[in-house]
């Protein structure tokens, strides 16, 4: 046994009710941030070569809590040695054996902590206040965002339809919506684009929302996390136009003004619910959401500097009074 094992064993039981938090980029050099809660815990020492020398490190066995955006939790899962952390999260990793390092000082163990499992032990991230009907949006988005990701990850450039490209089955079909939907997923790879470009539409006639990912295979995977985010956000926008359909709302045909077109009520609706998803996933304040979603896609709504402020007011009015 360790001679600092009696030490360990203090340091583990004063801190076994002690929950930590990190809230920062899972990457380097990559704007989309995750947070979570966890706790660790000492395993022992861990004896490592550095320049040809032996030094004694800390073993530390992680335990994740309460992931956002949830997502992202198969990243965590299998990560069972140091080979396999290092490899999977080495920048998240160095975040937070600084973080564990600070703490084991306060109880004066200055040898370097090393992670050798991640465990995962996450709890629903619906507050029991959020209703049944809205848990049901949420369960909706995450699983066709992942089910896109699944297709860009490991097919790329095509054409696909969802579900029946990843399960075999026709359309989604969700409890509480009133009817089931397809996708119809296009992926064009292109070096005219800096990291990708992102589109969407609902076809009412069809019952079918469309997705189109435009993308530089140079960019990936480090944006792979802020795809994942504008993911949230356009599938959720459309998806929301497929939930006015079921309740009979009309929307409005004929050529119209940017502008125009984006104060409409039922864009605005579509905009809020969209948006107030990829905020919350990102942890941003709604208002600076919108804010980067127009200065992100000038190509895409064209409005002029007086006519967008027009529009982003229009927006938060109506997310303010929903």
């Amino acid at each position: 046994m360790s001679e600092n094992q009696g030490i360990y064993d203090i340091v583990n039981r004063l801190n076994q009710d002690k929950v930590y938090e990190y809230n920062g980029p899972l990457l380097s050099d990559v704007p989309f941030n995750i947070s979570f809660k966890y706790k660790f815990k000492i395993t022992g020492d861990l004896t490592l070569l550095h320049m040809g020398n032996p030094l004694n490190h800390i073993g530390i066995d992680l335990t994740i809590l309460e992931l956002t955006p949830p997502i992202f939790q198969d990243i965590f899962k299998g990560l069972n040695t140091r080979m396999k952390i290092d490899d999977r999260i080495y920048y998240l990793s160095g975040k937070l054996k600084n973080d564990i390092w600070r703490v084991l000082q306060h109880f004066s163990l200055d040898d370097s902590p090393e992670i050798v499992n991640v465990n995962l032990e996450l709890k629903s991230d619906e507050p029991t206040s959020i209703t049944e009907s809205q848990s049901e949006k949420r369960n909706v988005v995450r699983k066709v965002v992942e089910d896109i990701i699944q297709i860009f990850k490991s097919k790329g450039d095509g054409e696909y339809t969802l579900p029946e490209d990843t399960t075999g089955e026709f359309t989604y079909q969700f409890e509480n919506l009133k009817n089931d939907f397809n996708v119809e997923l296009r992926i064009q790879e292109s070096d005219e684009v800096d990291k990708f470009e992102l589109d969407g539409g609902y076809y009412e006639d069809d019952e079918t929302i469309e997705i189109e990912i435009v993308f530089n295979p140079e960019a990936f995977p480090k944006s792979l996390y802020e795809l994942v985010g504008d993911l949230n956000e356009t599938f959720r926008h459309e998806l929301q136009h497929h939930l006015q359909y079921g309740k009979g709302d009309e929307n409005p045909k004929g050529k119209k003004s940017p502008e125009k077109y984006y104060s409409q009520p039922h864009e605005l609706d579509a905009q809020v619910a969209g948006i107030k998803r990829k905020s919350k996933i990102t942890k941003q304040p709604f208002e600076q959401s919108v804010r980067d979603w127009f200065a992100k896609n000038k190509n895409k709504h064209t409005l002029n500097n007086a006519s967008q402020e027009r529009v982003i007011q229009r927006i938060l009015q109506y997310y303010n009074n929903k």
